[in-house]
């Protein structure tokens, strides 16, 4: 009987051999970060995280910043004349040249020729 042990013995020995010569995945490795890669991705982490939370309420404060300007409380450029309306709710157009005087007298006839018609 002890030359079917010595031939399983040997086989296993084979064996063994054969199975020491198959790369192996290194498993019990990890994974090996150094503190400069964990900072960069806890960094990353928190940078993502306050994009989602802060979505929302700088969304809304843009959005009333934006739609603010529709509410007509910016103040007309330096080198726009007056404008002026009619009776008729016609513009008068007035140039930036004009006297004050000449101003009155443009508003009040678009006023009369708008109570003529």
């Amino acid at each position: 009987m002890s030359a079917p042990d010595e031939t399983d013995a040997a086989a296993a020995a084979q064996a063994k051999a054969d199975l020491d010569a198959i790369p192996k995945i290194p498993y019990a490795r990890g994974l090996r970060l150094s503190g400069r890669e964990i900072i960069r991705i806890a960094m990353l982490v928190s940078t993502l995280v306050l994009v989602l939370v802060m979505q929302k309420p700088c969304s809304q404060g843009i959005s009333a910043f934006v739609t603010g300007f529709d509410t007509g409380s910016a103040a007309p450029p330096p080198h726009a004349a007056p404008a002026a309306v009619g009776s008729n709710g016609e513009l008068v157009h007035l140039k930036p040249g004009m006297t004050d005087e000449q101003m009155k007298q443009q508003i009040d006839s678009a006023r009369a020729g708008s109570a003529a018609e």
